[in-house]
């Protein structure tokens, strides 16, 4: 099901440059272009925020957040997808990262290991019983003083067909504990009474909104009130890890 949405490179239909956020394309899932750029846009400061110098992105799909980040000056970027047809367009839209079509619990997919590796939206879409050997194998191309961030659909939202399984920040904490020490958890892309404002606004069966200062003014409403939430309102659970030094009880 991810194969065949790879037909258009949907995470690029919007663009935040300055002040200013364009949507190139309305699709069916009306503020999810705010929502994706608002938590993109949270990992990429996260990622500014830790001093990374080299940014594996697994599960990379079309390539936008490594496209952010080399607007951003990070200088050793990749990117490991299974889809052959993602990594046609990632290819297109980040050209100076590094791309490999490939398993990342396979060995000697990359020479080197990262300051930090990032899981966005992707444990969801793998089987539960592999879950364990796909973590363990992000570790192994992972800095020892490195970080790994992570997002992933909450329980607050229906699953989706081509998902397993969606999370709290328990279950979550759980999957990545062999691992992975979670030091930060929080849940982002707030829904309530001002996201079905701006959905109504950004897509309806009336009018496309296309001014560009109205669609900016939309997106810092979303991303002033709708980034940032609770367990009980957050659509995406976010978290920061680090290696485990001990093992688990």
């Amino acid at each position: 099901m991810q194969e065949s949405e790879y037909s258009f490179p949907y995470h690029h239909i919007t663009e935040v440059s300055g002040d200013g956020f364009r949507l190139c394309r309305i699709m069916d899932w009306g503020t999810w272009g705010c929502a994706y750029t608002s938590y993109t846009r949270f990992i990429v400061r996260s990622l500014q925020n830790l001093k990374c110098r080299s940014v594996l992105d697994v599960g990379c799909g079309d390539g936008r957040l490594l496209k952010d980040l080399a607007s951003v000056g990070i200088p050793d970027l990749a990117g490991i997808d299974v889809s052959e047809r993602a990594l046609h367009f990632a290819r297109g839209f980040a050209s100076r990262a590094e791309f490999v079509c490939g398993d990342i619990t396979e060995k000697n997919q990359f020479d080197r290991r990262f300051d930090a590796i990032t899981l966005i939206d992707t444990l969801e879409h793998l089987p539960p019983e592999i879950l364990p050997r796909f973590i363990s194998g992000v570790a192994r191309y992972l800095e020892v003083d490195g970080h790994v961030l992570v997002t992933v659909p909450s329980v607050n939202l229906a699953l989706q067909e081509k998902h397993y399984q969606h999370f709290d920040a328990d279950s979550l904490k759980r999957i990545l504990a062999p691992t992975f020490e979670v030091v930060e958890c929080c849940f982002l892309n707030r829904i309530g009474l001002v996201n079905g404002l701006l959905r109504r606004v950004l897509a309806n069966r009336l009018f496309i909104l296309n001014s560009d200062r109205l669609l900016s003014l939309a997106y810092k409403a979303y991303e002033r009130w709708c980034l940032l939430a609770s367990a009980q309102n957050g659509t995406r659970v976010f978290a920061l890890c680090k290696i485990r030094r001990e093992p688990t009880g």
